[in-house]
């Protein structure tokens, strides 16, 4: 009986850097984390697409360096398209992952596609660090290139987020943040130094996001349809939007 090949055979698994991080389980922890957070978004776009989502055209926008792309395109056939910040991960995917088309893009739109392109665009851990304002804008981008009716799976970090900063990584801009602090403010935002992170430009941090506040507040660019509590990791909040079709 022939056994059967994971993507993580299938494909060679990074070097070191971005989401690839060094320890003594890096490659374990690579795969594991790439399966549960795709399964994640494979989850929530078929609860909401009906057909086959490899024949759309799917964007993952900040693939870094494909954690999540590998697992998604070697089982599913999707996404068509990929774009991050980071020069060397595009440069390496486009070296060892076929049948996507990746693109590195600039920190602040535009993006280098038309208008109304995509069926689905999923965003894993970008607007958990973009500061305030840059947090519409891409927003707005997404809007832009998105079919009409089209869906964006866009993760934030909610309150199980909060938790781990405060009391498990105990960061200190995060330590003293209460559950009604973030209620009260909607969204807070610490920065952190960047300079390690290939590609990454200006101002970059760690955001968090009552859920309360992106339901109202995105609700100006997009329908909001599904809030999903840690739903990406068990630890990121997801929120499955829609274009309007109006």
């Amino acid at each position: 009986m022939t056994q059967q090949v994971e993507w993580h055979e299938h494909f060679p698994l990074p070097p070191h850097g971005n989401m690839m991080q060094p320890g003594p389980n890096d490659q374990e922890n690579f795969v594991r984390i790439g399966n549960e957070i795709s399964g994640n978004i494979h989850a929530a776009l078929s609860r909401h697409i009906d057909g086959q989502l490899s024949s759309l055209r799917i964007l993952e926008f900040g693939c870094g360096i494909g954690r999540l792309v590998m697992p998604l395109q070697f089982q599913h056939q999707y996404p068509s398209d990929a774009v991050d910040v980071s020069g060397w991960c595009i440069s390496w995917l486009n070296r060892n992952v076929p049948n996507v088309n990746f693109k590195k893009t600039e920190n602040d739109p535009p993006l280098p596609f038309e208008d109304n392109s995509f069926d689905a665009i999923y965003s894993v851990s970008v607007w958990t660090h973009l500061p305030f304002d840059r947090q519409v804008p891409w927003l707005q981008e997404i809007h832009r290139i998105l079919k009409p009716g089209g869906l964006a799976l866009i993760s934030t970090s909610g309150y199980r987020a909060l938790k781990y900063r405060r009391e498990e990584r105990k960061q200190p801009e995060w330590v003293n943040v209460s559950d009604d602090d973030l209620r009260r403010e909607g969204m807070m935002y610490s920065s952190v130094d960047i300079r390690n992170h290939d590609g990454v430009e200006g101002e970059y941090g760690y955001v968090a996001h009552d859920p309360d506040y992106v339901m109202r507040e995105w609700s100006a660019v997009f329908d909001v349809v599904e809030q999903i509590p840690a739903g990406i990791g068990r630890m990121q909040d997801l929120n499955v939007l829609r274009k309007r079709t109006d």
